[in-house]
């Protein structure tokens, strides 16, 4: 198993490249990168393995996903943790190679967390009216209500068929003419365990994340 802190040791006299820019070295990103451009327009994203590699393409910049993104989407939604997406970060990235971005996992469940994030983005920009951006803070958490919304039951292993069958039905809500009905739903239950306080400080706190699985009938997970 080829860890990102393994990569960082061993070219750290070499050149001071950022993790996320060693991810490019990972082959489980290089699928990532095929697998993101194998569902036709509208549902076309582009995973950014190497930096600036599609400026040149003319390719709509919101449909380009960086590493970080993914990381904190999958995250979100497949490991119960949307807490962790800022000022913990690092404890998601130091999981890449072991839980995250993991040889034999199934890429559906980064396409459908990736693609969620791109939904959701794309209705905070375009229909203010409705998700209004006070609700940005709380998006990573959004998408994990809207994960247990469409389905509640335990997740299956990430390299089993059961999960990429699990990850085609988050697909098809998203994809669904209804997805902003899910989205809104989904902010709906965010917001009433926050009791509308939607501050960075507040939201972005494993309490919420709790309280939020306790919403559906599930436990906290321990960290």
């Amino acid at each position: 198993m080829l860890r990102v802190d393994s990569i960082i040791h061993a070219t750290n006299n070499q050149s001071p490249l950022k993790p996320e820019q060693l991810y490019a070295l990972l082959n489980f990103s290089k699928r990532l990168e095929q697998f993101f451009q194998t569902y036709n327009m509208p549902h076309t994203l582009y995973y950014e393995r190497r930096d600036g590699q599609y400026d040149r393409l003319g390719i709509e910049k919101t449909r380009i996903v960086l590493p970080s993104n993914v990381i904190r989407a999958f995250a979100s939604m497949f490991l119960y943790e949307p807490h962790r997406t800022t000022r913990s970060y690092k404890n998601l990235r130091a999981k890449v190679g072991d839980e995250i971005f993991l040889e034999g996992h199934k890429l559906e469940p980064y396409y459908a967390s990736a693609y969620g994030l791109y939904r959701l983005d794309w209705l905070f920009r375009n229909e203010s009216t409705r998700f209004a951006s006070k609700y940005k803070p709380a998006r990573f958490h959004v998408l994990l209500a809207a994960r247990l919304l469409i389905n509640k039951a335990d997740l299956p292993r990430m390299n089993s068929s059961a999960m990429a069958d699990r990850a085609n039905e988050i697909i098809t809500a998203l994809w669904n003419d209804g997805y902003d009905e899910l989205f809104l739903q989904a902010i709906g239950v965010v917001d009433e365990i926050a009791g509308s306080n939607m501050e960075r400080d507040h939201i972005r706190q494993k309490p919420i994340t709790d309280a939020l699985l306790m919403h559906f009938g599930l436990r906290p997970r321990n960290e």
